[in-house]
This record gives C-alpha cells, structure tokens and sequence, in this order.
C-alpha cells in the first residue's frame, strides 16, 4: 500500500479534517478526528488514548474506529506494544511485519495488523498525556508519509482532552463545592448588597428554623433584633471598609427565641458584580457555658458573704431568675424528715400583683413539704430536679396558693445538697410551658454545690461557736466550781470548830444557864444556815454530797405538792402533770427535792405580782444525737431515753443577757437574793449527768425542762429508819489527822468525853511518824482529812495501808462522800464524815466504825 502525502494532498487533508472537526467538542471531537483520518490515511484503524498515569504505563481509548463503527473503549499496557515507542515520545511509523515485530501484543493478531503510526500527545508544558495513532492490515510504504500531518492533528486533540480534562477538574470542584455549601456544620448565606438573601446551606435552615423558600424571600435586617440596629449597621461599615468583618450578633428563628451567633462576612468580587458571603456559627453553648459562668461566680460570691443560708437563697432565686426569665421563685430549708417554706423568694417586678410577694412570705408558717408533696416534696423524696410542665393538673401547693393571682404552666425544682441530703431546695415558676435549657441542669447542680457549701459551712461554724462557748462556759464552771468547793471546804473546817464548840459548851452549861444556852442555840442556828450555804456552793461545784437511790420522779414531785403550794404566792395557781408508769431515775433524791423547789420558787418570783399559773409535768422522751443543742448542762450527752421534769411560768420571762447568766454564782435579779439557787440547780443536774433546756420571752414567760437519764430497774421503797444508839462507846485510841487546829481541837475534846484516847497531827508525814513509832496496834480508828498540805488524804491513806492493810480509817472532808472517794479505788475507807458535823455525828461515825469486827 503506497501513502502518498504531497503538500497539496496535506493541505486537502488538513483542510477536510479541519472542516469535519470545527464545531466538534469532547468525544464527538475524538470520534471524528479518527473517523477522518482513518479515511484520509487509508488506514482500517484509527484511536486517540490517553495516559491513565504517570510516567504512562497504561492508557485508555477516547475513541477508536475500527472501519465500521465506533468500538468501546479499550484500556490496556503500554509494555510490548508499538505505542509504548510514541509515548516514549519517538514518531512510530511501522510499514510491515507488525505482528512479527511486536509477537508480545495479541491484540495486533486480532485485528490483522501489519502496519502502524503515532505520535504522542502533549500539553503546553510538554508532558505527554496520551497518543493518537492508526493501524492497517496492508503494509505501506513508509517514506512517503508526512508525519507532521499527525503531529497537528495530535496537538488538536491534546488541546482538546487538556480542555476536557480542565473542565472535569472545575466540574469536580464546582461538586466539592456544592456538597460543602450544602454539608457544611456552618450555616451559609450569599446575599445580595441590597440585603436580599439569595441561596443558604442546608444548615442555616436549621439552625433559624425556616424552609429555604422562606428565607430566599427575606432580606437580611429581617433576622436582626430591631433593638440591635446599631451594632448590625457598625459591622457593615467594617464590612464595607475592609472587605471582612466577624462579630457576634443574636438572630431571631422562625420560633420567636433568639440565637447567639458568631458571624463572619466578606465581600466575594465575580465579573459583573460583588456579593456577601456570610457564615454564621452557632454559638449558643459557649455563650450559655459564659453566662452560666458568670452565673455561677455570682452565686458563689453572694454564698461566700452571706451571714445566713437564707441570704445566699434570696441571691441565688434572682441570679437564676434573671438567667432563665423564670418570674416567680422560692426556697424552701430542711427541718428533720420534711422541707418548711421559707419567706425567701423572687418575684419579677414587672408582675403588679402584691399579693403574690404577700402570700410566698407568709408560707414560712404555713407549708411543710414531706416527701412526695408537691414539686419541693419529690425533690426531698428523690434527691434530683423535678420538673412540671402542666401544674394545672399536678398538686404543687405553691401553685394552687398563687392561682387566683397569676397563671403559672410550669414549675422547676431543684436540689441544694449538703452531706450528701437535700438540705434545702429551689423552686422556680414559669408562665410559659417550656423545657429548660439541658445546659441549665449542669449550673443549677453547680448553684446547689455552692448553697449546699454554704449551709453546711454555717452548720459547721454554729458547732464551732457552741462547742467554743460550751468550752468557754465548762471551763467556767470548772473554775467557780473549784473555787467554790475550795471555799464551802475551808468554810466547812471553821464550821466544825463552832458547831463543835458550840454543842461541847452547851453540855458543860449548868441547867440554870437558860439565857447562855438560848445566845449558843442562835450561834448553832447560824452556823447551820453557814452549812447550807455551803452545801448549796458544793452543789454548783458538783461535788455536793450525793445518796444515790433509784427514784420515781412523779412520786416524789406529788410528796412535794403541799410544801411546794405553800412556797409560791398566795395569788399563783400551781397545776401539776404528772407522768403515771414512769421510768425511774437514778440520783439524790434530797437534791431533786432542791431542784424541784428552786425551781419552783424561781417561777414564783418571776410572775407579775405574784398572780398567774406555774405547770409542773413529768414524762419522758427519747432524745436523738443532736437534740440537745442549745441545753444548758456542758457536757456532751448521749443520746438515748430521758425522764423529764418540766417547770412552765406565765411570769416576766427573760431576755438574753439575763439568760446567758442566769446560772452564774451569785448572780441575781432579786433584791435579797443570794444568787446561789439556779447555780445549785446546775451543779446538781451536772452532778446527776442531766441537762437543762431553757425557753423564755420577755412579757411571756419562761420554762425549764430538766432532763436526767432513765433507768431500767424500779424505784427504791422508803427505807425504814436505823436503830437508835444506846449511849455506850467501845473505847480506843484515835489518831485524828487535819490541819486545821479548831478541827483537831474540837474532835480531842469530844472523843475524849466520850472515854477515847486521842493523839492528833497536823498533817500526813507528821500521821505516818505517829503511826510507826506507836505501832500498827496501838490505834483502834484513824480520822483523816482528805484535803491538807505536803501529802494529801488519799496518799496518807494509801501509805497507812501499807503499814497496816487493816487499819479502820474514817475520811472527813467538805465535799460529797461520792466526789471525795471518787479516785480510792482499792483504798475504801471504813467510815465518812461529811463536813460540817456536830459531835453526835461524829460519835455515831467512830462507834460504829471502832466497833465492827477487824
């Protein structure tokens, strides 16, 4: 086959071509190229193909005619292939034997090819991108042929599939572009400079809650806050100026409710105009997360200097008021088992209705929420918010009282936790009927966290200041007690000298001394009333002598009615409750009897001239950890089962300054009072490991509950009384130990009369030499002061025992017999004296004592 190729049949082709090409694009283009080509060259085949990677390995037919038709398009390897030498960028111009040249390509034997051009394809930066070739089934003479022809058409046809290639990049970006207008998390706007909106993203939709055919026929100032005019014609100045802008700027959805946005707008240049591209970010959560911040502090600041929890309440109902726009608010503090309405509430001013303010402060007195009542109720039961979205149908008590004045929908409940219980709860009223925010759950717990801080802090700092005064006031006692018993002990020893002397001198006095005797009776009478004085400072001390029985408190409170009838005034009423069955009580029954009576008479002297009603009741209550806070008694009491005795005026009552002294030594309010009854009271209720509970109102009176410990074994019978003396005395020597001389004076000369031998020291070591030299027979008792200088009673006792583990010892002091032998464990002593004693006394004590078996 000869292909001839002058320049006039190359201008004819390239014309023909040309004119078949003109108005040809994208694959019509390639499929006619090679149509006419395959004509003009009088060759069977003819492809263009372009590279599938690079460097080309592998190509791909953009179309391909086979002498017939169009065939599909044929991928294949470059590899074994005439192609491979003009993609390889050679001319490939094979006239004959192609088969035999190429045996590794199958595909030549398919088509019975024998013959083969090409040249490759390449664009403006000269990287090949494909080829263009053709092949016969008849040899032909190769020299003949212009290959320049090919070389035209190829570049033709690699401008064309550089252009094709171009447009499906844009294609793919115009894609990528759209999926991410329409994808995107951030809401899109284009806008025209007149305002109008003229396309959104799917998420801007969303996020205003119109369809998009509603917002295209919106212009942009419509989603703008008329109020905020201002700031939106700022942020277009900036806009204008320097082509960007971002600010932040609340839009209003469909829904009425606002959108904290972020928004960011630049000025897009196209040919024929400029438009806005707006991009707005949702910013609700970060701008919710900021105000529930500032929310927070402010609580926090408010709890921190508040002086009581219902101060910081009241802060926190108008924080969180003005964060939700919630109108009505109140809070409500635990007491035991149930919730008690407080006065502490919000009301938003804008609500003219004074009685609503009226009726949320009188609740203080009038609501208590147990468990499940209402919304403050299931709080309490759950321990977790409540919420109520019809309160018309509920059972809230807050919302029926509020009712008449104002049409509440929803309420809100909220937990104040502090040791891990609902200390207190938050009670919020909306009129309108929707959820809260979820953001507003994590800062109402954080608001609670800090109340809860609060209440507990002021719990811990009220124990603080009553355990403070509880130390404060036990270290007083401690001190007066000291020093009272030290008194009444060395004003007992003086008392034992008169009292002795006074009843020795009456036994020496002849019969006719009727007028001395009488001036020595007045003396023992004052000296007795000394005693009692006594008596009263060592009960205040709590180391007043003590006779333990078991005592039916009723009974002996009912023994007592006709003395303590008499004791009040003529004009008072005395009414008595007194308990049947009750548990008995361990204690003095003499000091009760004091109690009851100084009671009893402080609440007569309190009444209004006399006239009005004492009650005294008994009866008994179990008294839980904790609920004797606020008793008068400074010891920390368990709790547990208590008999009570409870003494109740209508008199003058106190106020606080009288209250917080009216326990102290000496202290009184009465023109001849010695200031000792109330203080004795204590001391013995101390003394019997009780407690005193005060209530008292200037003008209104005042009551006193004491509470003393209850006993499981039944009150003690009356005893009968001890058998009489006959007069007789064993007879023995004595060894009387004290130093104080009047003591030991008086103590000689009654053993003495008596028929006893006495020998005397005026302190322990001087005893003990005593004891040595005259041998552990010699004595048949010993008397020893507990209380003396260089080796006290008790280490006198211990070293006598040790010289004698049988010696008869009798302990004399000023103080109780249970107080002073508190601490002789293993050392009890034979016999007790308590000071002031007369002589009978003493005779009584050493007879029986001397005359007991060793």
């Amino acid at each position: 086959m000869n292909v001839e190729t002058t320049p006039e049949r190359t201008a004819h082709v390239l014309r023909q071509v040309v004119e078949a090409t003109a108005t040809a694009t994208g694959e019509r283009f390639f499929k006619v190229l090679v149509r006419q080509l395959s004509a003009v060259l009088g060759l069977r085949y003819c492809f263009v193909a372009e590279c599938l990677d690079d460097p080309p390995t592998r190509v791909a037919t953009l179309a391909f005619w086979n002498g017939e038709g169009y065939a599909d398009t044929i991928e294949y390897e470059l590899a074994g292939t005439p192609c491979e030498l003009a993609l390889c960028g050679q001319d490939s111009i094979i006239g004959e034997r192609l088969q035999s040249l190429f045996p590794n390509a199958p595909s030549l034997a398919e088509l019975g090819a024998e013959s083969y051009v090409g040249v490759a394809l390449q664009n403006a930066e000269g990287r090949i991108i494909g080829h263009l070739a053709a092949i016969g089934v008849e040899p032909f003479d190769a020299s003949g042929l212009d290959v320049s022809l090919l070389k035209i058409f190829a570049a033709r046809a690699a401008a064309e599939l550089e252009r094709l290639r171009a447009l499906e990049r844009l294609r793919t970006s115009e894609r990528k572009l759209s999926a991410l207008f329409r994808e995107s998390s951030i809401g899109i706007f284009i806008i025209h400079p007149d305002g109008r909106i003229l396309d959104v993203n799917q998420h801007a939709v969303e996020l205003l809650g119109y369809s998009r055919e509603e917002l295209l026929s919106l212009r942009v100032d419509a989603l703008h806050d008329p109020r905020l005019q201002e700031a939106r014609r700022s942020a277009y100045h900036t806009l204008r100026r320097t082509g960007r802008v971002r600010f932040e700027l609340p839009l209003r959805r469909k829904s009425g409710r606002q959108l904290n946005a972020e928004i960011s707008v630049s000025l897009v240049p196209l040919e024929d105009e400029t438009l806005i591209l707006g991009l707005i970010y949702d910013v609700s959560e970060r701008v919710a997360a900021e105000r529930a911040l500032r929310l927070l502090h402010r609580v926090t600041a408010a709890a921190n200097e508040a002086a009581e929890p219902a101060e910081a309440m009241a802060t926190s109902l108008a924080e969180v008021c003005a964060f939700t726009g919630w109108p009505v608010a109140h809070g409500w503090l635990r007491e035991g088992d149930a919730l008690v309405a407080t006065p502490v509430c919000y009301v938003d001013p804008a609500i003219d209705e004074p009685q609503v303010v009226a009726c949320l402060e009188r609740w203080a007195s009038e609501l208590r929420a147990r468990p499940g009542d209402g919304l403050a109720g299931r709080v309490l039961e759950r321990g977790e918010p409540v919420a109520e979205l019809d309160l018309a149908a509920g059972d809230d008590p807050v919302a029926q009282l509020l009712a008449p004045y104002l049409k509440l929908r929803a309420g809100f409940a909220y937990p104040v936790m502090a040791d891990r219980k609902v200390a207190a709860t938050l009670v919020f009223y909306d009129r309108r009927q929707a959820e809260p925010e979820p953001a507003l759950l994590e800062v109402m717990a954080d608001v609670g966290v800090q109340l809860g801080r609060v209440i507990e802090r002021q719990r811990l700092e009220r124990e603080r200041r009553r355990l403070f005064e509880q130390i404060q006031q036990t270290q007083k006692l401690e001190s007066l007690g000291v020093l009272a018993g030290g008194i009444a002990h060395d004003f007992n020893n003086l008392l034992v000298g008169i009292l002795g002397n006074v009843e020795l001198a009456a036994e020496d006095l002849e019969r006719d001394a009727g007028g001395v005797r009488r001036y020595l009776a007045g003396i023992e009478r004052a000296a007795r009333r000394a005693a009692e004085l006594c008596d009263q400072m060592l009960a205040y001390s709590g180391k007043g002598k003590l006779i333990e029985k078991v005592i039916d408190l009723s009974a002996l409170v009912r023994e007592m009615a006709d003395l303590l009838d008499s004791s009040v005034s003529k004009k008072a009423r005395l009414e008595l409750a007194l308990a049947e069955e009750l548990p008995a009580i361990k204690g003095d029954a003499t000091q009760i009897r004091q109690v009851v009576m100084n009671l009893i008479t402080n609440a007569s002297e309190a009444l209004d001239e006399g006239s009005g009603t004492i009650a005294i009741e008994t009866g008994v209550v179990d008294v839980a950890g904790g609920e004797l806070t606020g008793a008068s008694v400074h010891e920390e009491l368990a709790p547990g089962r208590y008999v009570y005795l409870q003494v109740a005026d209508d008199g003058c009552g106190m106020d606080d300054e009288t209250r917080a002294r009216l326990f102290d030594p000496f202290f009184t309010t009465k023109f001849a009072g010695r200031g000792l009854g109330m203080a004795a009271v204590l001391g013995i209720v101390r003394g019997h490991r009780g407690a005193i509970r005060i209530a008292s109102t200037p003008g209104k009176g005042s009551t006193f509950r004491v509470l003393l410990p209850a006993q499981d074994a039944p009150a003690d019978r009356p005893s009968t009384a001890p058998p009489t003396a006959d007069g007789s005395h064993p007879g023995g020597t004595i060894l009387v130990v004290d130093d104080e001389p009047m003591v030991r004076e008086v103590v000689r000369t009654a053993l003495e009369a008596a028929g006893y031998r006495v020998e005397t020291a005026g302190h322990g070591r001087r005893a003990l030499e005593v004891f040595r030299r005259r041998g552990v027979a010699h004595f048949a008792a010993v008397l020893l002061d507990l209380t003396m200088p260089e080796l006290s009673g008790a280490e006198t006792l211990k070293a006598l025992r040790q010289l004698d583990p049988a010696v008869r010892v009798i302990l004399a002091s000023g103080y109780s017999e249970e107080e002073a032998t508190r601490h002789l464990t293993g050392l009890e002593p034979a016999g007790f004296l308590k000071k002031p004693f007369r002589a009978s006394e003493l005779m009584r004590i050493v007879d029986r004592v001397v005359g007991a078996p060793r």
